[in-house]
């Protein structure tokens, strides 16, 4: 099996579970969410709706809430993961790294707001919220009359700051779909097809320069001295 003799990822999500304070079976919701991905492409919820459709009990004991945090465990260890699969990989099948093949997409989300005006709604709710903890009769002036000044502002910023970078934004979208925001994702595979390594970038980045970027970024990462790219 590709999973756990080839790959290992079993023996490596037991040992991550074991290093945290996860109480869910990591491994078995990761292997679900993979290969689903692989089967049919969907989300969380259709994934976890559809999961009597497989044989055997498959996410017994699992609920969907463990799924989300599962995907968010996976996507801050995202270059652990990388990185094991890619020692595996060369230390089985003697990869080259010699010739790499580089390509960047990009998708849509069907959303009215791009990141920075969800992230604005999101931080203005935050600061309501907390004017209206301390004066609830008069909250809504209050507020008005706080988001013109000085300390709106750097309040603000401060806390768009905590949201991290925006990904999720409007840009040369390749379907075309110029009324959403879009991610860009880069993909470096090997000359075998099987991948190295993705990158993603926000929906805005220039293509040139995320090229630029990856390259340097892959190289160092898994010390690339000679490729043709």
């Amino acid at each position: 099996m590709i999973w756990s003799n080839v790959l290992k990822l079993d023996k490596f999500f037991h040992y991550l579970k074991r290093n945290s304070k996860i109480e869910f079976d990591l491994e078995k919701n990761a292997f679900f969410l993979i290969c689903k991905i692989l089967i049919s492409p969907g989300s969380i919820l259709s994934s976890y709706l559809k999961s009597n459709n497989y044989l055997g009990d498959i996410l017994n004991g699992t609920n969907i809430h463990t799924l989300y945090r599962t995907l968010d465990f996976i996507t801050k260890i995202k270059d652990k993961i990388f990185k094991h699969i890619n020692i595996e990989i060369i230390h089985g099948y003697k990869r080259s790294l010699t010739m790499i093949f580089y390509d960047c997409t990009n998708i849509y989300f069907e959303t009215s707001y791009d990141d920075i005006q969800l992230h604005i709604i999101q931080a203005n709710r935050k600061i309501f919220k907390r004017i209206k903890e301390k004066n609830a009769a008069n909250a809504e002036k209050e507020f008005q009359n706080y988001a013109s000044t000085k300390d709106y502002l750097d309040e603000l910023n401060s806390i768009l700051e905590d949201m991290g970078e925006p990904y999720r934004m409007r840009g040369p979208s390749k379907e075309l779909r110029h009324d959403l925001p879009i991610i860009c994702i880069a993909l470096v595979i090997d000359d075998q097809g099987i991948p190295i390594d993705c990158i993603i970038y926000p929906g805005n980045s220039s293509e040139k320069k995320t090229f630029i970027n990856s390259v340097m970024e892959l190289s160092e990462k898994y010390n690339i001295k000679n490729a043709i790219i």
